[in-house]
């Protein structure tokens, strides 16, 4: 059974992406989510970018009209150069980023059963891994929010655990070169989620330190952390360096100031949502959800019941204890009542939404109820819990595993789409808060890049972006104008530019208006822009040169050094230490197998009897459950219609002096709608007769009006 249970462990969770991701596939395309589109468009500029032989761009051209913006600089994602690479090879954009969601979804289950199982035993790894990947967060992500950033970074989190683990356990150079290497990739995933993965790595690390009562886990962990910072030192110095050069600002103000966002523990607390089969964007709570809350308190007892009993292990018990505290302090801190601790702590308030902490919260989910199941003396109790948590799993995830709404068919995106979504959305820059335009630049106005470059450089001087890092302006026979000494490009500045004018260095500094201006005092026929790096991302690439370098000689001289190596890994091998490695008992294989397939029989009778179970369908013209029903119609100037059928408090209707108010209304679209339209709040005081006007969020719900289905 050894040889046979990793092809197994392939198998059972590809079957249980079958069951939870099965929905995202059902219909071609991609949900239309609040983000979704964003990072698609994103993820074709890199597919261009590596056309042209830019691997890792730095500059995004077709933004702010394409005047462009260091959105790369700060944020390049996994997510966007592994759909590049799927892209490249001519898979529609939409099915390479469903692919690449699959791809490390599947990775994911597999790491996290590997981690905690590794660490306390292997039904406590199995039990691990179906909480973990079946977070509402995820859910959350694949249909309605669309971070797909995010999602990658949460679920890489589980991978680099489990190789910091194997390296404590074994500093073979297998581990060496995969522990450093996951947590550079945990790097480049997502920024925040890297923040906050970084700080849980240093508290497990400790924890390890003293569970296993060895001073070889903080060594080698310690090394590891450092080295794969400096992998990646290359990104996230410049990119944490760089940010007094943009807007960063805007996300931390307004929508995305944190304290808009806390959660409340009825919120926290509350049901699986019943998602409304006719609603594009239907509420959707933030929650760790039931299944969580069940198997924590499934946990508890098997501690409790061992405690009493005299039989707990000592090591299972931490690991429960800690996982507990992880969800706590994370939970504490998505709840209002944390402000003064957003406020006093560095660095947390550029997290924005105090939910973004519910991913970490499941991670000590995974660890607590690990350190549970594996307390539990005998494998039938341990293998009993993991089918109770199959089955909380299976009824917590139903209301997910249904989406009606349509998906946009989306094939490719090509950089004149890109220009029209950015000015009809609003979303300047594919951002959400503006917060990575250069500090010297205002928003633009349409088709900015074109405007500029008929009156700065005239009709006859061609300009073309030859790849993201490189702009050539050639007059041909001519010369290209200049004014005040210099020639104005339709670029925006940043320090990074550097240019050639007919082969010669020239300055560059920024205009009035923040575009870039080439000084020059003689004709120019040509000019050369390109990239050279601002000087933290030339000293960030040198750091990470040096770090690979040193890295790979290490490793190389560990090698010759095997005989004390060999030492090392033929040690003792303490409790809690290598539980991956012992067999599945056939009984547990063959129940759970039968399990999942159950619950994937189950959702597909549901579709095809249409039962209508875990699901809600409003009649046309009403929203089922609304507090407020209305049914009023608004008339833009240029014809678009759309009805308001109702709305209902999301904060308290008892306002607090200074309070946020937060409603949640109720669209339908009466036909399609070619213009962007913008949602906001009229307040009305009778005592004071004063009123007061409030945008919300751009577009309602952050999806385009030009994208609602009437149908819906």
């Amino acid at each position: 059974m050894r040889r046979l249970q990793p092809a197994w462990l392939t198998a059972f969770f590809l079957l249980l992406l079958w069951l939870l991701l099965g929905p995202l596939w059902a219909q071609p395309g991609i949900p239309n989510s609040a983000d979704g589109i964003l990072h698609l468009h994103r993820s074709a500029a890199m597919t261009r970018a590596w056309a042209d032989g830019v691997l890792w761009p730095r500059w995004f051209p077709d933004v702010y009209q394409g005047l462009g913006a260091p959105v790369f600089h700060y944020y390049t994602s996994v997510f966007y150069l592994t759909v590049a690479a799927l892209h490249s090879f001519s898979i529609p954009l939409a099915a390479a980023a469903k692919t690449v969601i699959s791809l490390f979804f599947l990775l994911s289950a597999l790491a996290t059963r590997n981690w905690i199982g590794r660490l306390l035993s292997p039904a406590a790894g199995m039990a691990a891994a179906l909480l973990y990947v079946s977070q509402p967060l995820f859910f959350r992500e694949y249909f309605f929010q669309g971070n797909y950033p995010q999602l990658i970074g949460l679920l890489w989190l589980p991978v680099v655990f489990w190789r910091f683990t194997a390296l404590a356990d074994e500093p073979s150079w297998r581990n060496w070169l995969l522990a450093p290497l996951t947590l550079a990739v945990l790097m480049t995933t997502h920024n925040l989620t890297a923040m906050l993965g970084c700080g849980l790595l240093v508290v497990y690390v400790a924890a390890l330190t003293l569970f296993r009562r060895s001073w070889r886990a903080a060594w080698v962990g310690a090394a590891a952390f450092a080295t794969g910072l400096g992998l990646s030192a290359f990104f996230w110095l410049p990119a944490l360096a760089d940010l007094n050069l943009v807007n960063i600002q805007g996300a931390r103000t307004g929508d995305f100031a944190f304290a808009q966002h806390f959660l409340s523990w009825r919120a926290l607390l509350s049901a699986p949502p019943l998602l409304d089969a006719r609603a594009a964007n239907p509420p959707f709570p933030h929650q760790l959800g039931w299944a969580a809350f069940f198997a924590l308190g499934l946990a508890a007892a098997l501690l409790i019941v061992q405690i009493v009993r005299r039989q707990a292990r000592w090591w299972a018990t931490g690991w429960a204890i800690l996982g507990a505290g992880i969800v706590v302090i994370c939970l504490g801190l998505t709840l209002p009542q944390s402000e003064a601790l957003w406020t006093w702590i560095p660095g947390l308030p550029m997290l924005q939404f105090p939910s973004r902490l519910l991913g970490p919260a499941a991670l000590g989910v995974a660890l607590s109820v690990g350190g549970g199941v594996a307390s539990w003396r005998g494998r039938r109790g341990e293998w009993a819990a993991v089918a109770a948590i199959l089955a909380a799993m299976g009824g917590g995830s139903a209301v997910f595993l249904f989406p009606r709404q349509p998906f946009l068919p989306m094939t490719t995106l090509s950089s004149a789409q890109t220009i029209v979504y950015e000015r009809e959305s609003g979303a300047w820059g594919m951002t959400g808060s503006n917060e990575f335009l250069p500090r010297w630049a205002g928003l633009p106005a349409p088709d900015a890049a074109e405007t500029l470059a008929a009156q700065r450089l005239g009709p006859t001087v061609t300009w073309t972006w030859e790849t993201p890092h490189r702009l050539l302006v050639d007059a041909g026979e001519g010369a290209i104008p200049s004014a005040d000494g210099g020639i104005v490009l339709p670029v925006h500045y940043f320090p990074a530019w550097a240019a050639m004018a007919d082969g010669l260095p020239a300055a560059v500094s920024p205009t009035a208006d923040g575009l870039v201006r080439v000084e020059s005092d003689v004709p120019v026929q040509v000019v050369m822009l390109r990239w050279r790096g601002t000087p933290w991302e030339i000293r960030g690439e040198w750091i990470s040169r040096v770090v690979v370098i040193g890295w790979l000689v290490a490793i190389g001289w560990r090698e010759k050094a095997k005989g004390k190596a060999q030492s090392d890994r033929s040690g003792r091998r303490q409790r809690g230490k290598g539980g991956a490695a012992k067999p599945m008992p056939r009984a547990a294989m063959i129940g759970l197998t039968v399990g999942v397939l159950g619950l994937i029989g189950g959702r597909y009778a549901i579709e095809w009897t249409g039962m209508g179970w875990f699901q809600r369908s409003s009649p046309p013209g009403a929203v089922t459950g609304v507090d407020h029903a209305l049914n009023v119609t608004f008339t833009s100037r240029a014809g678009s219609s759309v009805r308001l059928l109702g709305w209902e408090w999301v904060s308290s209707p008892r306002i607090a002096p200074g309070a946020p108010l937060q409603l949640r209304l109720y669209w339908q679209a009466d036909a399609p709608i070619t213009e962007s339209l913008q949602s906001f709040v009229h307040l009305y005081s009778p005592q004071i007769k004063q009123s007061w006007a409030i945008g919300q969020n751009l577009n309602p719900g952050r999806v385009n009006t030009t994208n609602w289905n009437p149908a819906l």
